[in-house]
């Protein structure tokens, strides 16, 4: 794109570049159309002698001069379709013819009455109006020039609204002596808002139902990131009056912050869960780990406490064995008479020999329990 811009000297101009570290200016002076001058590159700000300030989005042009006539190449190294040419011209003064203002001792202007005061080192003009641009030139007794200024009278404002809600933008007249054309910064093509003091109808769509004016003021309902731009607000003659800069801070609507607050309850507790889990299978697994330990200990006095009783187990039988191969040997008879010397064992390991009065004696003809510690009946007779 194009865009066409007059300028005073001394001015300031408001250049706006890509956001980030994409934004790239490039100056070619009219007056030397073959050198090129980088202002800003990869959104660093090249030369601080033409351009002292950077705000957010814009790059200021302080105090233009007729040098800085020429073109402005500004890129977005991160989209190579994006390029736009600023052609700036730099003029003296609004319109001709030249009007004097004072004369040695008198203000002759019969609207700079009351406003404009001269001392010995200073000019001072109060209350400022529009119809107050131009050139203002001092020249001293011999006709020669000692001081050129050129006052623009311009309102630069930089607002950032919040998404959502409602913005009111002051337009320093009433609407109805004033033209304001909207660019957004999506697409960098003007919108008529108002001309020659009407709302023009139909709006934008995307400004429709939410922009009005209100005497001095502009105001936009529910904001949207898509409004994002400069609304350029001249006079009924086309002098401009102020550029208001609108960026946006974007905003989650309400409903989303409180189900993404919902969801991040519900995933700090399934956390907090998870982690209660993972405790309570640490503390378990702690408590097998010392259990086994125990076990395997307990296990090893358990082996000596069996293989003690297999001992005993073993010596009981060779004992059995023994006692009834004797017992055959010495009663060589038809009636086989068997006695088993009984063991009492009170402890695991440990034996103890009963007392020999106390024998069990079998034979074919029965069992007889003989034994010397019981008294007997004098009834009973006794083999």
């Amino acid at each position: 794109t194009e865009e066409h811009k007059k300028v005073f000297f001394g001015e300031d101009i408001h250049i706006n570049v890509p956001p980030g570290n994409f934004g790239e200016v490039v100056f070619k002076p009219a007056a030397n159309g073959s050198s090129e001058v980088f202002l800003m590159k990869a959104g660093q700000v090249m030369n601080y002698t033409k351009t002292p300030l950077k705000i957010p989005g814009h790059l200021v042009l302080r105090g233009v001069q007729e040098e800085d006539e020429g073109v402005y190449t500004i890129r977005n190294t991160n989209n190579s379709d994006s390029v736009k040419h600023l052609i700036l011209e730099v003029r003296q003064t609004t319109e001709p013819p030249l009007m004097v203002l004072y004369n040695k001792t008198t203000v002759l202007a019969e609207e700079y009455v009351g406003r404009l005061s001269v001392s010995e080192k200073r000019v001072t003009l109060h209350s400022v109006r529009m119809t107050d641009e131009g050139s203002f030139t001092v020249l001293d007794q011999d006709g020669n020039i000692k001081i050129r200024e050129c006052l623009n009278v311009k309102h630069q404002n930089f607002l950032r609204a919040s998404y959502g809600e409602n913005l009111k933008m002051r337009l320093y007249l009433h609407y109805s002596n004033l033209n304001i054309v909207y660019r957004p910064k999506s697409d960098n093509q003007d919108r008529v808002i108002l001309d020659q003091g009407v709302l023009v109808t139909p709006l934008d769509p995307q400004l429709e139902g939410r922009l009005t004016v209100e005497r001095s003021d502009l105001i936009i309902k529910k904001i949207q990131m898509a409004d994002a731009g400069v609304f350029k607000v001249t006079d009924l003659a086309g002098f401009s009056v102020a550029d208001i800069y609108i960026d946006i801070n974007y905003k989650l609507p309400p409903l989303t912050v409180a189900i993404l607050s919902l969801i991040g309850l519900i995933a700090f507790m399934l956390l907090v869960c998870l982690l209660s889990c993972l405790y309570k299978v640490h503390k378990r697994n702690e408590k097998n780990k010392k259990l086994t330990l125990l076990a395997q200990q307990a296990g090893k006095g358990d082996g000596d406490a069996f293989r003690q009783l297999q001992v005993v187990h073993e010596a009981y039988s060779r004992f059995t064995e023994e006692s009834l191969m004797q017992s055959v040997s010495e009663k060589p008879s038809e009636s086989t008479e068997v006695t088993i010397k009984g063991l009492e064992v009170s402890k695991p390991g440990r034996y103890q020999a009963l007392n020999s009065d106390n024998f069990l004696e079998m034979s074919d003809s029965g069992v007889e329990f003989t034994t010397s510690g019981i008294p007997l009946d004098s009834d009973t007779d006794a083999a």
